[in-house]
Order: C-alpha cells, then structure tokens, then sequence
C-alpha cells in the first residue's frame, strides 16, 4: 500500500516511471520490497512495460493490480489508476487488521483451553483414576468414558497429533487436484450457513474488482476474466 502511493505520488509529478521506481525503492526499509522495486526498474529500462515487468514478481503484485496497471498505461492516466490501486490495497490491508484482532482473543482461548484439558486428562485425571480404583465403586458412564479418553491420550496422543498434522498436509495437497478441489468446494457450498458465506465474500470480491477495474479503463472482458480469476 505505501510504496503504491509513493509511486502514485511521484508519477503524478510528472516524474519518469524509471526514475519512480528509483525514488521508491531507495525509501523502502525492507530488504525484499527493494530487491522486488529494483527487478521491475530494470525490466521497464529494458523497454518492457511497467504491468509486463510487474509479471516477473506474481506474488508481490497480483493479477489485479498488474491488470489495472496495464490499463493506467494504456489510457496514460497512471498516476489516477495507481492511486485507486493505494486506495483498494489501504482499505484491504485496514479490513485484515481487523479481522485479525478479532480472532487473536478466541485463537488463544481456544488453545489455551486445548493445552489445559489436554494436560488434565494426561496428568491429573490417572491420579484421580487411581482414588476410584481403589474404593472399588461402580463408576458412572461419563466417568468411565473420561478414563478411557485419559488412557488413549496417554498412550497415542502424540501418534494422534502426528496423524492429524500428516492428513492436514495430505488433504491441501491433495486440493492442488481440479477434481478433488471441485468435489471439496461443492461440498462447501452445501453447507448451509458456510454456503452463505463463501457466496457473499465471492459476489462482493466480483463485484468490488470488477468496479475498480471498470473504474480504471479496462474492457468489460477483460474485467470480468480478472475478477473471475480472483473467486476461490
């Protein structure tokens, strides 16, 4: 987002889009960024375009902001695109942050809470066992239910954890596969309320794309095939 609006900033000055890249990268403070900023200026000095230099660094800029470039280049108001592009990336970056801190609270409660049961039923529980054990009373079915819990958890929690990290790495490549990733994603939008969900976020991330790409000059096409390419 700041290095956008830097770049905006200076374009709009009226200063060359080499020399921009130059000014931007000797005022960012992290390493990366400036090694991204300086592999762009060479390509645009090689004669390539500023979207077309943009290509050579896909995780840095997306399809998005690469598309809305190359349309600033093409109807010669850069700086305006580039400042709509500021705008789109602030609002998301503002929007992550406080998604963000709204989960750090439950996230940590809910691991907090796993650590402890965890700990209660390795630890505590087959002391307490042993008390029931030896009075030799009929223990009630939650009871034993917990102690049998307890004895698992001693005996194949590790394996079980192991297991269970194992099929989450499995499962996400396995979603790499267009036909087990169209199964996954149908079976999603089944899901009553999480179906409602996913189809908004989507509808609203179209048609929020679609608007500043339209906003910016591109064909309608080419917007559509855009904000399309960006629905998970």
């Amino acid at each position: 987002a700041l290095l956008t609006r830097q770049l905006a900033t200076l374009l709009a000055a009226s200063i060359p889009v080499e020399e921009s890249l130059r000014g931007v990268s000797e005022q960012s403070q992290k390493d990366k960024v400036r090694e991204v900023l300086i592999g762009v200026r060479a390509k645009v000095l090689e004669g390539y375009g500023l979207a077309h230099a943009m290509s050579q660094y896909p995780n840095a800029f997306p399809e998005l902001y690469r598309a809305t470039v190359a349309s600033g280049e093409q109807t010669g108001h850069l700086d305006r695109v580039l400042e709509k592009l500021a705008d789109y990336t602030e609002r998301q970056q503002q929007t992550r942050k406080k998604i963000q801190q709204a989960l750090i609270y439950p996230a940590v409660m809910i691991f907090v809470s796993i650590g402890i049961i965890s700990f209660l039923l390795t630890f505590v529980v087959p002391k307490i066992i042993e008390v029931f054990s030896s009075s030799g009373q009929t223990l009630p079915t939650m009871t034993v239910a917990l102690i049998h819990i307890s004895n698992y958890l001693r005996q194949y929690g590790l394996y079980t954890l192991g297991a269970l990290v194992l099929l989450l790495i499995l499962f996400k490549r396995a979603l790499k596969n267009s036909s087990i990733r169209s199964l996954w994603d149908g079976l999603i939008l089944k899901i009553p309320i999480v179906s409602y969900l996913v189809k908004t976020i989507n509808v609203a991330r179209y048609i929020h794309t679609f608007g500043i790409l339209f906003a910016a000059g591109v064909s309608v096409l080419e917007t559509m095939r855009v904000s399309a390419s960006l629905i998970s």
